[in-house]
């Protein structure tokens, strides 16, 4: 007896790598999309904290944007290093950036699990750089209720009410954002 299912096995393993080259060229395409959305959220990101948006392009110089967002000592950069010690360092350097943003904690801790969906949530939506590196800005800023940004003229220490920069002298526009006064 001879059977005849009607299927021909001589291109087999043709059709077997047609199939494997298709999936990891979809693969790759959604990833690529993936990875563009997260750079762009990340240079945005970036740009609202007045730093250079080019910087998320670059490796490692994006981590130490990342660490002067997040007002940490760029010496966290070697702790990537250190094993469990980075573990640490990821978690504190997403934590506190993404509380300089206005998110939670809890925020920032998914962030470190899905940066992909997290940082574009911050570059795209309407979260606003709030970070301060100064207390003296934080008492200039609150002196006044009806208007949390006014610049204080009579300050020893000057910050920009747009950006947060300290300022030099008595300059007429921010060196950082250009916001006039």
């Amino acid at each position: 007896m001879n059977y005849e299912y009607g299927y021909d096995f001589s291109n087999f393993g043709e059709d077997i790598l047609n199939f494997v080259l298709g999936f990891i060229l979809i693969v790759s395409i959604i990833s690529l999309i993936i990875s563009i959305i997260f750079v762009i959220g990340e240079w945005k990101a970036f740009k609202k904290a007045g730093k250079p948006g080019w910087a998320a392009l670059i490796p490692i110089y994006n981590n130490i944007i990342m660490l002067e967002i997040a007002d940490l000592p760029l010496w966290y950069l070697l702790l990537y290093l250190v094993p469990f010690a980075n573990i640490y360092v990821i978690f504190k350097t997403f934590i506190e950036f993404a509380q300089k943003y206005g998110k939670s904690t809890g925020f920032g801790v998914a962030m470190v699990f899905f940066p992909y969906i997290f940082m574009p949530i911050i570059g795209f939506g309407s979260a606003q750089y709030i970070g301060v590196k100064d207390a003296s800005y934080t008492s200039n800023v609150n002196q006044n209720n009806n208007d949390q940004n006014e610049y204080n003229p009579n300050s020893s220490s000057k910050y920009c009410p747009n950006c947060g920069s300290q300022l030099a002298g008595e300059t007429k526009f921010c060196t950082n954002c250009g916001h006039q006064f």
